[in-house]
């Protein structure tokens, strides 16, 4: 029973502490992007090279919570779209890539007037499901995981509004490259 009684003592410090600091000068904003991933692989099956660099369109729901102008944390739900491409000798195979995820950054800001410039770094927990179609069979695998992401963005802000510009790159293992770069706009409250 005491343990009960400590843990929610130390649950109503820490719920009082998070209600004066959203008091304090600190900033909760939520928002949308859309733009384009580029999921970039080489790797060979059966002898068969293939030189995977295909784009599609993505998306990304986002929030976060700034501590002060310069420190913050965000989240961001991510959908990648499903990149795919043909390789092979006739151009026959073929292979399509959908990958989403939930990524978690530490967020630096710089703010220059109305404009904050950012940098950001955190983790992407991804999950991809890969369809190859191969000699005439599909061929459908499963992965996920957990890696490391990170990006640069700037912001231009009016009243509580914002637009922001930002390049990300998620760091996925197994994976040459996988970026994306996206616009979007954010409320503040």
């Amino acid at each position: 029973m005491e343990q009960y009684q400590k843990a929610g003592f130390a649950a109503a410090v820490a719920a009082g502490l998070i209600g004066f600091s959203s008091q304090a000068a600190a900033d909760w904003y939520i928002g949308a992007g859309v733009g384009e991933v580029t999921i970039e692989s080489k790797d060979s099956i059966d002898f068969i090279d293939f030189d995977f660099d295909e784009s599609d369109t993505a998306f990304k729901v986002f929030g976060g919570y700034m501590f002060n102008e310069y420190l913050g944390v965000e989240i961001a739900y991510i959908d990648m779209g499903s990149p795919s491409g043909s390789f092979g000798f006739d151009g026959g195979e073929s292979l399509e890539a959908e990958v989403s995820g939930f990524t978690a950054h530490g967020v630096a800001n710089l703010p220059i007037g109305p404009v904050d410039l950012f940098a950001k770094v955190g983790v992407l927990a991804w999950d991809a499901d890969l369809t190859a179609t191969y000699f005439g069979s599909e061929i459908s695998a499963s992965d996920d995981g957990i890696d490391i992401a990170y990006g640069v963005g700037a912001r231009y802000r009016f009243g509580n509004f914002g637009i922001r510009a930002e390049y990300e790159i998620f760091d996925i293992d197994g994976v040459d490259d996988v970026f994306m770069w996206s616009v979007g706009a954010e409320y503040r409250f």
